[in-house]
């Protein structure tokens, strides 16, 4: 996995402790606050802060001493000042829309933007507190790998409670993909009964790029929603292509520089190759990148009762609705990849898991009735077609030169015309000079 930048990343560091402590003070405040927003007559108390995510912290707030309320706010320094009213406004979209489906969704009380907050600290949803506890923590046991790293997997196949979940699960991934685009971008409704995707994508990966980048060109980024799955893969490889430019120190050294340089260009070349041509579906669909168990709350019977976090959520092309849930290895496919897992080993643990979440959406799916094309055959033809690999690759940009030499790469595809190969070299030479500037700054920072 390439580097992060770590000059940035203190930066982000400093404006979270900053930010918290500004938090910390305001405690009685945004207590006082929620009381007054959801309308109650009791006096509120301060619950304590729920376990933090990765870009969210929620404060609890009290009613006779039982946990009533939690108003969440997103983290600057994980979310890029950039995004944070907006990320907060489209995650509020996404989940009044999903109030059509049967999807067990908290009831928001009250949302609002940065100007809108007690003391300015940034956007937030006021929204009931769910008992319950992570499905996560419920499917995962500890197991130890060939070489003896210590990873959590799924329990075993067949395990009844596993396939409990998922069946709910799938029958939740059925009703989102019932819902049609017809371009990609953020979620707005548009008159009571309908929704459409008026506004540009903001996905994770352009939350990272602006907030882990020094001077990434942001211009790189769409400013209106895309009208075509072609245009919106060509938006996210000229992203990847200016994050290589970019990123000081995204190469270890000029070899590093070329594999990235070919991973990139190639990918940029292979779209029309992966780009789905399913003319029986709409061509964009909602996709909820984080549509996970870690986001799940279930009773002591496995029974979904929230679903949380639908951040960065957008109408996508929808072959990204179409690739089986990388989820169903605990970490990203891309991770295990990064860390030298070998791809082999890593495809022959992931397909059984797979073929067992395929079979229970098939039981669904026929509890449902239909005539077109099942979603888990479609799954099934991304799994085949190595459309998964291609689609996890152009999503993270960290990830995404490690993918294409395991998953993707094909002999000669190192061989370049004459012109390719002179950008090659001037390039590498340009990172070179960037990364000798970047341990500098460095080393003058005491990083």
């Amino acid at each position: 996995m390439m580097l992060y930048d770590a000059l940035a990343q203190e930066d982000a560091e400093q404006m979270y402790e900053a930010w918290k402590k500004r938090l910390d003070a305001a405690q009685k405040e945004i207590v006082d606050f929620v009381i007054e927003q959801v309308g109650s007559d009791v006096v509120g108390y301060f619950g304590g802060y729920l376990e933090e995510g990765s870009y969210n912290i929620c404060l609890v707030v009290q009613l006779n001493a039982k946990p009533k309320y939690v108003i969440r706010f997103p983290q600057p320094g994980t979310t890029a000042t950039c995004f944070l009213d907006e990320k907060v406004r489209n995650e509020v979209q996404v989940m009044d829309l999903l109030r059509k489906t049967t999807i067990p969704l908290p009831k928001v009380y009250n949302w609002g933007l940065t100007s809108d907050s007690p003391s300015q600290l940034g956007p937030y949803i006021i929204m009931e507190y769910v008992e319950g506890k992570p499905l996560i923590n419920e499917l995962r046991r500890p197991t130890k790998t060939d070489d003896g790293v210590e990873m959590d997997l799924w329990r075993d196949l067949g395990n009844p409670r596993v396939l409990h979940a998922y069946g709910q699960i799938c029958d939740y991934m059925l009703q989102i993909h019932q819902l049609d685009f017809s371009t990609a971008g953020a979620i707005r409704r548009s008159s009571p009964d309908e929704w459409v995707a008026s506004e540009r994508p903001v996905t994770d990966n352009m939350n990272v790029l602006a907030r882990n980048i020094l001077n990434y060109p942001t211009e790189y980024f769409s400013t209106t929603s895309i009208s075509s799955p072609k245009a919106y893969f060509e938006q996210l490889a000229d992203q990847h292509l200016a994050h290589l430019h970019t990123q000081r120190n995204a190469v270890e050294n000029r070899e590093d520089a070329r594999r990235c340089f070919i991973a990139r260009h190639r990918l940029k070349q292979s779209i029309d190759q992966y780009l789905s041509t399913d003319t029986e579906t709409s061509p964009f669909k909602l996709y909820c990148w984080d549509f996970r168990p870690s986001n799940m709350l279930v009773d002591d019977d496995m029974n979904v009762k929230a679903v949380l976090d639908f951040e960065f959520c957008n109408a996508l092309p929808a072959q990204f609705a179409h690739d089986p849930p990388w989820w169903l290895t605990i970490l990203r496919p891309t991770t295990w990849i990064d860390n030298d897992f070998h791809f082999g080993a890593l495809k022959d643990r992931l397909e059984p898991h797979i073929e067992q979440f395929l079979q229970v959406m098939e039981k669904k799916e026929k509890e449902m009735g239909g005539t077109v094309v099942p979603l888990s055959a479609r799954m099934r033809d991304s799994w085949t077609s190595n459309r998964f690999w291609f689609n996890a690759a152009m999503q993270d940009s960290w990830s995404i030169d490690a993918v294409y030499w395991a998953a993707l790469y094909k002999p000669g595809d190192e061989v370049l015309d004459d012109a390719l190969k002179a950008e090659m070299e001037t390039f590498v030479e340009m990172k070179m000079e960037q990364l000798d500037a970047y341990k500098t700054e460095c080393k003058a920072r005491g990083i």
